[in-house]
């Protein structure tokens, strides 16, 4: 059976989905763009023997972040929903402060650019989907959470190809300063609007004693299982 479009749902629920599907556009493209910039300027100044060196801070950290950020909270969805677009106006001044600091601070600017671009990105992204966990059911996680991630991938291959054009006609840590405006426009724009409908559409197919039951069914529903057995042969196979 061919599963709804987000034009087929309540409206409540439709612009929850486009909120969601903008935000991560928005994370993504910044972070491609963050990305292209933090390598052209590490390899410009820093020897390429310490990339790996930076690669497990960045993991360090990043871990030490989500696992902060993951920390229960009062106030439920609509707590972590207002974080979202708090979170990314915080990142978009600290990127434009890094984007500033890149034209005086040199080296060390560039390591901090380095960690900073690996470490926001996946807090920011973690942010989006766990709010979205907490507000959709599992049948409509289902139907739509494809179409989501592909508001990342899309944002993504947009990130790069704007990256490859202002690659050509402006230096690395412009970038920067673009990547920190994409982020102020998604934090005021879709993260705000995501924010706003958490707690308002009914985007919650149980409720009460079922969502209990069916939280406490989840490791048994066979989808579930599927990716969890993915995941496992995934990091089999990395290591």
């Amino acid at each position: 059976m061919i599963a709804p479009s987000p034009t087929d749902l309540p409206r409540g629920e439709r612009r929850l989905i486009v909120a969601a599907f903008l935000s991560l556009f928005g994370i993504l493209a910044a972070q491609s763009l963050l990305e292209t910039a933090r390598d052209a300027l590490f390899l410009a100044q820093v020897p390429i023997a310490r990339l790996p060196w930076m690669y497990l801070a960045m993991a360090a950290i990043t871990l030490l972040v989500t696992r902060i950020s993951n920390a229960p909270t009062g106030g439920g969805g609509r707590a972590r929903a207002a974080m979202v677009p708090l979170s990314l106006a915080i990142g978009a001044a600290l990127t434009a402060g890094l984007a500033a600091a890149l034209s005086r601070a040199g080296v060390a600017a560039v390591y901090l650019l380095f960690l900073w671009s690996g470490v926001f990105s996946a807090h920011a992204v973690t942010q989006v989907w766990t709010v979205l966990g907490e507000s959709l059911d599992m049948t409509l996680a289902k139907r739509l959470y494809g179409r989501l991630a592909a508001g990342g991938g899309l944002g993504a291959v947009a990130g790069a190809a704007l990256a490859h054009l202002l690659s050509r006609h402006f230096e690395a840590r412009h970038m920067v300063w673009v990547a920190a405006a994409m982020l102020a426009i998604t934090a005021i724009g879709p993260a705000f609007t995501l924010r706003s409908r958490i707690g308002v559409a009914p985007i919650q197919g149980t409720t009460g004693g079922a969502a209990r039951r069916q939280r406490s069914r989840l490791l048994e529903h066979p989808y579930v299982t599927r990716l969890l057995l993915a995941a496992l042969i995934a990091g089999r196979c990395r290591r």
